[in-house]
C-alpha cells in the first residue's frame, strides 16, 4: 500500500525521551496506519534541512518506509527512510540521501506517533555530535497552529535550582495525557537590549516555552489533581514566576538550517514592543537579512516568533507590561557578533527595524 503526500519543512522543538507505557506503544501502532491511510492530511517538521516532499510511504507489517526530495542550497537531493517498530513502540531505523552531485548524506532516525497519526523524535547525521528534531503534523496545523505557547520566565529562591527537572521527570505521564510539549528551555547568563535604555526586567534563571492543544486543554489540565499536587513541588523551589499566553507565527521562509550542536549555540528571548506601524520594519529587516546572506555569513538564525495575548504572575509580581513579540533567534558562534554588527549591510538595514522600536529587551542563554 502506497501513499504520495507532499511535506513540509520547518525548525521546531519538541521534548522528547519519555519512557512509553502499553497504552503509548498501542498509540504508536494505530498512528503509523493512521498516518498512512490519511498521509494527505499530515506534514513533516524537519530540523535543519529546508522543505522536504515526501514522495512515497509504504508500511509492511511493522516496517514504515518514507521516500522524499528536497532542493538545499544549489543541490537538488533524493532519499528514503527506513524504519521499523521497536518493543517500546517507536520506528526506529536509517535515513539516507543522495545529492545530485554525488554528495550523500546518512544517520538514524525515530519516531513516536500519536493515535492520530501525528509524530515526534529526532534525527542524527553521522559525523554530526548532535540530535536533530522531527514531527509529523496535519497539514493544517502548519498553515495556522492553534496550539497556545506559554513562555516562563523562571526564577529560583537559593538552591531551588532542581524543582523544575524533578517537576518536570515526574509530570511525564501528565504531560502525555494533556499533549502538553515543553518547546524551548533555556538557562539564562545576560540580558541586554537595543537601544539606550536599559532592559529593565528582572534576569530569570531559566525561559522556558511550551505549548498545549488549546486554552480548554489548558483549563483541564491546570484543574488536574494530579498537576495541582505536582506543582507544589516546582512551586516550592521558586520565588518568582511569570508566564506570557500567546500563538506562534509562521516563518518557515525565514528559517535557515544550522549544523553547529546545540550545546554550541547561543540563544536569545527578546520581548518587543513598537511604535505605531512599526512591527513592519522588523519583518523586512529579518526577510533582508536572510535575502542578503548577511544571517548564513554571521551564523544567525531566526528560531521563532510568539504574538502575546496577555501575561501572568503565576508567583510574585509582574515586573513588566506585556510585549507586542516575543522573538526566539540564535548564534552558532557569538564571537562574530562584532563582525555582524560592524558589516555594511547590517548598518544599511538596521534602521529598518530601529526606527520602528519601542523597546527590544532581551535574554542571552544556552539550550538546556
Amino acid at each position: 500500500m502506497r501513499k504520495t503526500i507532499c511535506i513540509g519543512i520547518a525548525i521546531s522543538s519538541l521534548m522528547s525521551g519519555y519512557g512509553l507505557s502499553n497504552k503509548a506503544a498501542e498509540a504508536n501502532d494505530i498512528g503509523a496506519k493512521t498516518f498512512l491511510e490519511n498521509s494527505l492530511e499530515y506534514q513533516y517538521h524537519l530540523e535543519g534541512s529546508g522543505a522536504v516532499s515526501i514522495n512515497a510511504v509504504e508500511l509492511t507489517g511493522k516496517k514504515l518506509t518514507s521516500e522524499y526530495s528536497y532542493t538545499s542550497g544549489n543541490e537538488q537531493r533524493i532519499g528514503t527512510n527506513h524504519l521499523i517498530q521497536d518493543s517500546d513502540g517507536k520506528y526506529k531505523g536509517e535515513w539516507k540521501t543522495i545529492a545530485d552531485n554525488g554528495d550523500i548524506y546518512q544517520g538514524s532516525l525515530w519516531l513516536r506517533f500519536n493515535d492520530d497519526g501525528t509524530a515526534f523524535g529526532n534525527w542524527t547525521w553521522d559525523g554530526m555530535p548532535n540530535n536533530y528534531e522531527i514531527r509529523i503534523d496535519k497539514v493544517a496545523q502548519n498553515i495556522t497552529d492553534n496550539r497556545i505557547y506559554f513562555t516562563s520566565l523562571i526564577y529560583f529562591k537559593e538552591d531551588g535550582s532542581e524543582v523544575i527537572t524533578e517537576f518536570q521527570e515526574k509530570a511525564k505521564d501528565l504531560f502525555d495525557k494533556y499533549d502538553l510539549r515543553l518547546e524551548k528551555s533555556f538557562k539564562i547568563i545576560q540580558k541586554g537590549q537595543i537601544g539606550s535604555v536599559e532592559n529593565p526586567i528582572e534576569q530569570p534563571n531559566q525561559i522556558q516555552i511550551f505549548s498545549l492543544p488549546s486554552m480548554e486543554a489548558f483549563q483541564k489540565y491546570s484543574k488536574d489533581d494530579e498537576y495541582i499536587e505536582l506543582s507544589k513541588i516546582r512551586d516550592a523551589g521558586l520565588r518568582k514566576f511569570n508566564v506570557i499566553l500567546g500563538s506562534i507565527e509562521n516563518i518557515d521562509e525565514l528559517k535557515t538550517p544550522s549544523k553547529t550542536p546545540y550545546d554550541q549555540r547561543t540563544y536569545a528571548v527578546a520581548f518587543i514592543n513598537f511604535k505605531e506601524n512599526g512591527k513592519q520594519g522588523l519583518v523586512e529587516f529579518n526577510k533582508k537579512g536572510v535575502e542578503s546572506g548577511l544571517y548564513e555569513k554571521y551564523g544567525m538564525h531566526l528560531d521563532e516568533i510568539i504574538t502575546p495575548k496577555i501575561s501572568k504572575a503565576v508567583i510574585g509580581e509582574l515586573d513588566f507590561e506585556t510585549p507586542q513579540m516575543i522573538l526566539v533567534f540564535y548564534l552558532d558562534d557569538i564571537s562574530k557578533m562584532p563582525l555582524y554588527l560592524n558589516d555594511p549591510i547590517y548598518k544599511d538595514i538596521a534602521p529598518l527595524r530601529d526606527d520602528g522600536l519601542k523597546d527590544y529587551n532581551f535574554f542571552i542563554g544556552k539550550k538546556q
